[in-house]
Formats: structure tokens, sequence, C-alpha cells
């Protein structure tokens, strides 16, 4: 009889543990993005969501073919899209003479979290895309050159929400994201 009581008891335990409302927590995003465009590659830039908290940056910039690459100018620009207003997220400057751009890091920025017009966190679902915008001189041609490379675009890239799991996307960029710490994936 007791034994049960004890089955009775931890079976309504573990259905009611799985009643909880995962929608009113606030949930955390993480993304790593790639791209590339015509002289660039750009590997791990991360976004980083939460309530709070805002992250951008940290990715690893090289220029394709060049083990050195010398101008005076440089300019890194990371854009996005959010809530249908294109704003920078991210900007870098390096001038003076003999800079060595080939290999680069974008660094990073961490702020407050970015709000919405009602001062509510953005999440993932308001971020239409994201890119960055490279320009430089070219020291041989002189001449300013510009590339944008995509990272993120809302419409093109539908995610499985579950388990880590890797793949391309039609414009072949792999993106790994996380929400609430559980990964999703691009499929």
């Amino acid at each position: 009889m007791q034994y049960k009581f004890i089955i009775s008891l931890l079976l309504l335990l573990f259905i009611t543990a799985g009643c909880t409302d995962e929608s009113a927590k606030p949930k955390d995003y993480y993304l790593s993005l790639v791209g590339e465009s015509q002289h660039w590659r750009i590997k791990g830039y991360e976004i980083e969501l939460s309530e709070d908290s805002f992250m951008a940056g940290n990715g690893f910039l090289d220029m394709k073919n060049e083990d050195k690459y010398m101008t005076n100018s440089f300019d890194i620009e990371v854009r996005a899209v959010i809530n249908d207003v294109d704003q920078i997220i991210q900007k870098s400057k390096w001038a003076g003479e003999n800079i060595d751009i080939a290999v680069e890091n974008t660094g990073k920025i961490l702020e407050k979290s970015y709000v919405d017009k009602q001062g509510n966190p953005i999440t993932l679902e308001d971020i239409k895309k994201v890119y960055l915008v490279l320009k430089w001189h070219d020291i041989k041609n002189r001449k300013e050159q510009q590339e944008q490379i995509e990272l993120y675009h809302a419409e093109e890239n539908n995610f499985s929400w579950g388990w880590f799991k890797k793949g391309k996307s039609s414009t072949h960029k792999d993106i790994e994201m996380v929400e609430n710490f559980t990964y999703k994936a691009f499929v």
C-alpha cells in the first residue's frame, strides 16, 4: 500500500514538474557567426543577448591569400537591422603608417542590454540582419576599398529548436545558437 502511494506521489511530481511556463522566462541567445567576401573571411563572430547584457565581437578576420597586407587605414563596422532600424553595433578603426591588416581580431563590446521602444530587451526575433562592412586603403592601387560580409539574415535562416546540431545555410554560413543554454542549431 505504501509502495503504491510513493509511486503515485512520484508520478504526480514528475507530471507537474513538466508544466512550467518556459515562455515566461527571459531568453538568452548566443550566436557564433562566419562569413566571407571577395577578399575577407570572418570566423567566430559572437553575439550574446540576455535580459541585462549585450556582447558582440571576438571574431577572427583574415584577408584571403595574404600573409601580410600593409595599409594606412582600416575600418571595421558591424551593423544590425534591429526592429527595422539599421544601426552600428560595433566599430573599430585603425590609422597610421604601415598597418598590417592581413589578420585581425574584431575586438568586442559589452554593454547593457539593447532595448526596444517599450524598454524591453531585444530578442533574436527582433534582429533581421547582421553584417560586417570593411573599408581599407589599397596603397598599391591608391584607392579606397570596401566590402560587406553578411553574417546573419533572419529570412534565410531557418532554425530547428532542439539539441545542438550544426549545418550550413543556403548561403553557406555556419551558425550555432543557444537559448537558455540549450543548444539550438541551424538546419
